[in-house]
């Protein structure tokens, strides 16, 4: 059972997709997350219509990704966090090392 959803939230453009440790849902068709999608966005200073555009995305996805992303936003940094955790626990750097000149 998806544990994701509050029985009154309903979407069209979002998914779950089983994973061991993921909750936050994806967007309908891509290999991305809403917290992906919401990052990226940041990352590159786009509006909403922008990011739907740069990722080929309907207008009302990108609002419903938009809106989830605040309703559930602790979920999403949580994960974000864990996932940080993780990759500097396995030995991956997060910052690029300086380079020689």
């Amino acid at each position: 059972m998806n544990n994701n959803l509050v029985p009154d939230e309903r979407y069209e453009y979002l998914e779950w997709r089983p994973s061991r440790w993921r909750k936050q849902l994806s967007i309908k068709g891509r290999k991305m997350t809403v917290g992906q999608f919401v990052y990226a966005m940041r990352a590159a200073g786009w509006d909403v219509a922008e990011g739907a555009r740069q990722y080929h995305l309907p207008l009302a996805a990108a609002q419903e990704a938009v809106a989830y992303y605040r309703r559930h936003k602790d979920l999403i940094i949580e994960e974000a966090e864990a996932e940080k955790r993780s990759l500097i626990e396995g030995g991956y750097l997060r910052e690029p090392a300086a380079l020689s000149r």
